[in-house]
């Protein structure tokens, strides 16, 4: 019923933002794992581009098992340089 719902409230923030909150929740990749995700990635990005959506989205996930940066908006340095070579 309508009139038994409580409204919506919006959270608000009472303290500062730190950069705490925006540090990594996990230890980086270990570099044995790094390239071999990237290649993962990679090979998932090409099924995505040729219509083999399900396939490609299995191998990124299997990417970003191994290394997790890869799921980041924005990709560490390491991760940048691989995808480049």
């Amino acid at each position: 019923e309508a009139s038994s719902r409580l409204p919506y409230t919006k959270a608000v923030r009472t303290s500062p933002t730190t950069m705490a909150e925006f540090t990594t929740p996990w230890a980086p990749t270990a570099k044995p794992n790094r390239l071999p995700a990237v290649l993962l990635y990679i090979e998932g990005e090409a099924l995505c581009d040729a219509n083999a959506v399900a396939e490609g989205v299995t191998k990124m996930r299997e990417a970003f098992a191994l290394a997790w940066e890869l799921d980041l908006p924005e990709w560490p340095g390491w991760a940048e340089v691989l995808y480049h070579q």
